[in-house]
């Protein structure tokens, strides 16, 4: 009956880890999720251009340095 016992107590332990981390999970997805509301649109826009700019910059150095 011990070895039962300490079985359920693995699982019970498991348990509750899984249960802590799904709850930090769903912690920092909310923070990201505010995060992501809280950025404008415009901003946004202004970033994916930056971005697109400077991969357009990283290929264009590599084509020269071929």
């Amino acid at each position: 009956m011990s070895g039962k016992n300490d079985l359920q107590n693995n699982l019970s332990n498991a348990i509750d880890e899984n249960t802590r981390q799904i709850k930090r999970i769903a912690d920092s997805l909310e923070e990201l999720l505010s995060m992501i509301k809280g950025v404008q649109p415009a901003e946004l826009a202004k970033k994916a251009r930056e971005h697109k700019k400077t991969q357009a910059n990283l290929k264009r150095e590599a084509k020269k340095n071929e």
